[in-house]
């Protein structure tokens, strides 16, 4: 498969979720660890509010989860979500990947991320949430911070919306579509309120 030229380092986007809520920075990086057949979608988060929500259209994946002996065809190879330490520090807390994830019928998937002592009851799959934790802190002394990596690893040449299609800052939102991945900040109580299945 011919991989295409990988995006530069270029920033994606600044989200202020609330005025005491998650500060996310965004920066699109052509690898966070040291491999040509993936793309990392870098977001360096601080903690001040309860919930933060993640939800967009899940790109198809083959299935090898239960050991299928042949791989089928898929949008990307893998993609995953994971909460990090830092740049400084790359040790990983915990991730949500593909086959894994919770989606509904139209294929979106909905993450919750939050301490455990805030995790809504209803983050959990049986409601069709996929709940990740803060971690740890960011390791350099800020028990708030972390870093939340998105990938997407060997995307397919016919499917124009991964982020291996991003070639420039400011293009993250159009050209990923569907599949950008939206964030809002939202109370504990409010996101218990959307009920089992998650509305």
């Amino acid at each position: 498969m011919k991989i295409k030229k990988l995006v530069k380092f270029s920033l994606a986007f600044v989200a202020l979720l609330a005025a005491s809520g998650w500060y996310l920075k965004s920066t699109v990086i052509q690898t966070y660890y040291p491999s040509v057949e993936e793309i990392d979608r870098v977001s360096k988060a601080n903690r001040y509010g309860e919930v933060l929500t993640i939800q967009g259209r899940a790109p198809t994946t083959p299935a090898t989860l239960k050991g299928d002996k042949h791989m089928q065809a898929g949008q990307v190879r893998y993609w995953s979500f994971c909460q990090n330490l830092s740049l400084f520090d790359t040790s990983v807390d915990q991730c949500v990947y593909d086959e894994q994830t919770a989606r509904n019928e139209k294929g979106e998937y909905l993450i919750a991320m939050s301490t455990p002592e805030l995790r809504p009851s209803n983050a959990k799959i049986e409601c069709g949430v996929n709940w990740l934790a803060w971690g740890r802190g960011d390791g350099i002394d800020n028990p708030q911070g972390g870093l939340l990596l998105h990938r997407h690893m060997i995307a397919e040449p016919d499917f124009k919306e991964s982020m291996f299609a991003i070639q420039a800052e400011g293009q993250e939102k159009p050209v990923m579509g569907a599949y950008y991945p939206r964030s809002a900040y939202v109370a504990k109580a409010a996101f218990e309120a959307r009920g089992c299945p998650v509305k």
